[in-house]
């Protein structure tokens, strides 16, 4: 292989107190709560909206509200979902604990509560590299229409999915192997479709989203002739869509290293077509979606395993089916265990009998004292 050598001097066209990589949940989350306790904070995103998976990768719905019917979600979180709700786009207080919500208003809301908490936008905008001085980091380097383009900040909160700050700053991680890695999911919508008659296929009752044995082993059959790829689930639901007729499907798979481009390439190009041929097939064989139009597929595939950062402690199997308290404790989770087999249909759940605690030493990546 061929190797270049490229270096350039890049100017700092932005100063921060906290600056987030990465406008998910996540990162709108941290980016608001740092500017609403006065920091001067800024938010890099790649894309020209914020949202991450749950807009431009149409992931839903939002999980896990509840835990055996009591609310665990507070703060920001609960405070978007309310918010949605007064525009009409999300179903919250199911007692299943799923949040059914309208991606589009999402991508409205976020931004707007950004800007009024103050936090400066920097959208269309990818992280490249991470400047160190021993243990801390001093800029990070973005890269965007303009060029090269740095960032000075005194905290860097990484909420890029991928670990994409902790990796060019060269913090140590993890990552399974290929064979043990998680698939990727593109995810579809389906328009016209009869949803009267699917009744509780969309949700169980109480908000739980479901699978349809019937629909299920059709497909099954179907990839046992040779004539549809591997597929998940199915899970068609009210997800990142509530409206009438409209259902969510996650269903495609690819194993792979989504942090490999050209691994990722393939996974967007092939997971699109399979979605085709899902849609083709449900069209042609399932009486509900005789009508149905592919109204769209996620701008982006949906990633469940790349990079893990190595941190200050990290939160194992035990501690998530045995819950403990932590001195530091920063947040409840109660989805179940949740793994879906790299190749195949398969999938392992374990249901968790109350909520888990996640410690705040989780997010300090070893060897970078302001890095999050």
């Amino acid at each position: 292989m061929e190797h270049i050598e490229f270096a350039q001097t890049v100017p700092v066209v932005a100063e921060a107190d906290v600056l987030v990589c990465g406008g998910g949940p996540t990162g709108i989350a941290a980016a608001l709560a740092a500017a609403r306790l006065g920091c001067r904070t800024a938010l890099v995103e790649r894309y020209g909206t914020l949202g991450g998976m749950a807009t431009v990768g149409l992931v839903g719905p939002l999980s896990n509200y509840n835990a055996n019917g009591v609310r665990i979600l507070g703060g920001i979180p609960e405070e978007f979902i309310d918010d949605l709700e007064e525009l009409g786009g999300a179903i919250p207080h199911l007692p299943g604990g799923y949040v059914p919500f309208e991606a589009e208003m999402l991508k409205i809301l976020a931004p707007r509560k950004l800007k009024t908490a103050g936090v400066q936008l920097m959208l269309h905008s990818t992280v490249v590299d991470a400047v160190r001085d021993q243990a801390r980091l001093t800029h990070v380097v973005i890269s965007n229409k303009a060029g090269f383009r740095g960032v000075r900040a005194r905290v860097v909160i990484d909420c890029t999915g991928d670990a994409d700050v902790a990796f060019r700053a060269g913090a140590p991680y993890e990552q399974s192997p290929i064979d043990r890695m998680q698939p990727m999911t593109m995810m579809f919508v389906l328009g016209n479709v009869d949803t009267e008659s699917l009744g509780g296929l969309l949700m169980k009752p109480g908000g739980t989203p479901t699978t349809h044995p019937a629909i299920r082993e059709r497909l099954a059959a179907a990839v046992e002739r040779g004539e549809l790829p591997p597929f998940g689930g199915p899970w068609i639901q009210w997800g990142s869509t509530m409206r009438p007729g409209y259902v969510s499907i996650n269903m495609t798979r690819m194993r792979g290293d989504a942090t490999d481009p050209d691994t990722l390439t393939e996974a967007e190009l092939r997971l699109r077509e399979d979605a085709w041929q899902f849609f083709s097939f449900l069209r042609r064989e399932i009486p509900e979606f005789s009508k149905a139009v592919l109204v769209n597929t996620g701008f982006q595939v949906g990633i469940r395993e790349t990079r893990r950062i190595v941190g200050e402690y990290q939160l194992t199997k035990e501690d998530v089916l045995n819950p403990k308290d932590f001195p530091d404790t920063i947040c409840l989770g109660s989805h179940p265990i949740d793994v879906h087999h790299s190749e195949g249909t398969g999938q392992s759940l374990m249901w968790l009998k109350r909520p888990y605690r996640i410690p705040y030493r989780c997010l300090l990546p070893k060897g970078i004292s302001n890095l999050l």
